[in-house]
């Protein structure tokens, strides 16, 4: 049984899956786009298949609500300083009435935002080891914009994606927009 708080869960809509996880991927020996494209959908990827890993977490938020935060990153990236304080609310350290009106949250976003976090020495400079392969921090942000992967994915990689989505989440689609929708 899972005790506490604190996992916090960001997940990305279906089609822009291929497109965050493979494009920019910052490898010292990179692969063909259509080759990561491919095993990514057959699920040969770090840490594991993606779906399955988000079905985890979606079953975990509906079975333990109190220890589990799910997010959809469209949804943090719209309401920001709402999902902040929906997110200090779940850890049980909610803002004061005082820290809201100095603009306390709102710092944080600015903080915490893309531009900011991007532009870090740290994240331009020095590098991350996953097993044996090598990243770039930069690898780690692209554009951070919602609805990019239509830059990346043919018509065909979108509906590859779409059709795997659809079938790997039919048993927990309607619990995950119901969950998604009240928050």
């Amino acid at each position: 049984m899972i005790e506490g708080r604190g996992l916090c869960y960001i997940g990305i809509g279906q089609s822009a899956l291929g497109s965050v996880l493979l494009c920019d991927c910052g490898l010292k020996e990179s692969l063909a786009f259509d080759v990561a494209f491919d095993k990514f959908c057959d699920g040969f990827v770090n840490p594991g298949p993606y779906w399955e890993h988000v079905v985890e977490y979606v079953e975990a938020s509906l079975k333990f609500p109190n220890t589990v935060f799910l997010i959809r990153y469209e949804d943090l990236m719209e309401r920001p300083v709402h999902n902040v304080k929906k997110l200090a609310d779940f850890i049980e350290q909610p803002f004061s009435m005082a820290e809201e009106d100095q603009g306390v949250v709102e710092r944080i976003v600015s903080f915490c935002s893309f531009d900011k976090l991007s532009n870090l020495k740290v994240n331009k400079t020095e590098t991350y080891h996953s097993e044996n392969t090598l990243f770039t921090n930069d690898t780690f942000f692209r554009y951070a914009k919602v609805g990019d992967w239509q830059n990346h994915l043919n018509d065909e990689q979108r509906e590859r994606i779409d059709g795997i989505t659809r079938q790997k989440f039919k048993d927990i689609g309607s619990c995950l927009s119901d969950y998604l929708s009240s928050i």
